[in-house]
């Protein structure tokens, strides 16, 4: 706790606004005070900021997984959760001049890896050699997990032909204000956020001291995942089999209790969940309050599917999450299985692929009684893409997942909502699918 004390004040005036006066506020030197290996590890171990304030509100409103009954959304307030009442029907205007949380904690958790970074100035003893490329795996890891989730909400989807021109959000490399940010294309970002997890694996070990800390398989993790939305199967199937070599302990369903209102919150915000390969959460309370899980997604799970009972209670809402009461955003194991099949579907590889679902499914159903799964291309296709609604419902990946879809141009999707007695829609190739930049950021 002293060492946290310590650190506090050193960052506080770094992450007191956003928007533009949150970069461009001038630290002072003098009060950046860590000196020494435990400071900067307790920077990052500041689960606060570092796992507990992810930046995936904003996809989670937007996306098709729940529905707002009209007077759920009327009695929202539009004070304390404009937010998610504006952003359900992803309004013109979602932010009313207020400050943007998403993009307030992921430049707080890039300002706070970029300060354990300067951890580089001090020359390492055989002793503390490996605690010190531990401490800046960890940095690399955080900074390039910040910019993916600013990236799914406030720039275009990544396109190879058009990436070099699409604008991303400002890189800040210097945990010093006064450093202008780099301002360039999408390309160029993600380019850096693959170098620096490439960077992060080299220098963590294999697995990490608790979930909450970057490990070499988290990196590898979410490598996959960003391979796999750039469309670079190679790799997507590379850094999968890479943590799939070593780890491959899902939780088994059957020997999940229903009882308990969050059934996973037992396994204390998610410290002894095996599955999770990093632990991160954001808060969703209107939503898992107040929200509803659609009729279709409730229909795709099959009777012996035991995560319909685990995930949805009390008038088809949301109790399944792997963080309980608010919304698990971290990697875990359950997805990079089902990269791994996908990867596999798309080089040709159909059976390793069914493989892949079956294990799967053989946690996920009661007694493992799945049925069986069709071998051929198209309804393996279909069966990993209802699998990844169903598995990872609410965890933040929906939107991305859409917004990939729509890329294609064939099968595209459009959302409809009712709200406020008007229908709303998104379709395919609606602007909207960027969400806003904070009004202080607009003249970038």
């Amino acid at each position: 706790m002293k060492q946290i004390l310590f650190i506090f004040p050193c960052c506080f005036l770094f992450f007191a606004g956003c928007g533009k006066d949150f970069l461009n506020e001038k630290r002072e030197t003098n009060q950046v005070i860590p000196s020494n290996i435990n400071d900067y590890q307790a920077i990052l171990d500041n689960s606060t900021v570092m796992n507990k304030q992810a930046a995936f509100r904003l996809v989670s409103i937007g996306s098709d997984e729940y529905i707002y009954p009209d007077d759920a959304w009327e009695t929202l307030s539009p004070i304390s959760y404009f937010y998610y009442k504006n952003g359900y029907i992803w309004a013109d205007d979602v932010y009313e001049g207020k400050q943007v949380a998403d993009w307030n904690n992921a430049y707080q958790v890039i300002m706070y890896a970029n300060l354990a970074l300067d951890i580089k100035k001090l020359k390492p003893d055989a002793q503390n050699l490996e605690s010190w490329k531990n401490i800046q795996g960890q940095a690399l890891f955080h900074r390039a997990f910040a910019y993916y989730q600013l990236a799914q909400a406030f720039c275009r989807p990544y396109v190879p032909a058009t990436a070099k021109l699409d604008r991303a959000i400002p890189l800040r490399l210097d945990y010093d204000v006064a450093v202008s940010p780099q301002y360039g294309n999408l390309e160029d970002m993600y380019d850096k956020v693959i170098s620096d997890l490439l960077e992060a694996a080299s220098l963590l070990p294999e697995t990490a001291a608790n979930n909450y800390r970057p490990s070499r398989l988290s990196s590898y993790a979410l490598l996959a995942r960003i391979f796999r939305e750039m469309d670079r199967w190679d790799q997507a199937l590379e850094y999968s089999e890479k943590i799939l070599s070593v780890k491959k302990d899902l939780l088994d369903y059957n020997k999940i209790s229903g009882s308990p209102s969050y059934p996973f919150d037992a396994m204390k915000k998610g410290m002894k969940n095996s599955e999770i390969l990093f632990y991160c959460q954001s808060f969703g309370a209107p939503i898992m309050s107040k929200g509803i899980v659609s009729e279709d997604i409730l229909r795709s799970y099959e009777q012996n599917d035991l995560r319909k009972a685990l995930f949805f209670k009390n008038g088809r809402r949301f109790y399944g999450s792997y963080a309980g009461s608010i919304f698990f955003n971290g990697l875990a194991l359950d997805e990079v299985v089902l990269i791994r099949a996908e990867a596999y579907l798309k080089k040709g590889l159909p059976e390793k692929a069914k493989d892949d679902l079956e294990f799967l499914l053989s946690h996920r159903y009661r007694n493992g009684d799945f049925g069986s799964i069709a071998s051929d291309e198209n309804s393996l296709r279909e069966r990993i893409d209802d699998e990844r609604i169903k598995e990872l419902y609410m965890r933040g990946t929906r939107w991305s997942d859409i917004r990939k879809q729509n890329l294609t141009g064939d099968d595209g999707i459009t959302l409809t909502r009712q709200a406020g007695g008007k229908t709303y829609s998104l379709l395919p190739d609606d602007a909207r699918w960027v969400w806003q930049w904070p009004d202080s950021e607009k003249n970038y």
